[in-house]
């Protein structure tokens, strides 16, 4: 839990900053950064046995919404 609320703190850091400064690839990093906000969040919940599987079965969350997003701010 320690893994994902730093992860998420340094995510909107980054976008916040990028943001700020127009800066297309610190908002994209932003974006990864919130992307190992969650898995580590998965990879907390991992000493469930139910939850082994549940990572690689749900579809992806921030990928499509941080690549439209920072095609628009790039171009």
């Amino acid at each position: 839990m320690i893994g994902f609320i730093g992860n998420e703190v340094a995510a909107r850091y980054r976008i916040r900053v990028g943001r700020k400064i127009g800066s297309a690839a610190l908002v994209a990093d932003g974006y990864h950064a919130r992307t190992d906000a969650f898995t580590s969040l998965a990879v907390d919940g991992g000493g469930l046995r139910i939850s082994d599987p549940a990572p690689g079965c749900s579809p992806p969350r921030s990928g499509p919404s941080g690549v439209s997003q920072g095609g628009h701010d790039t171009y």
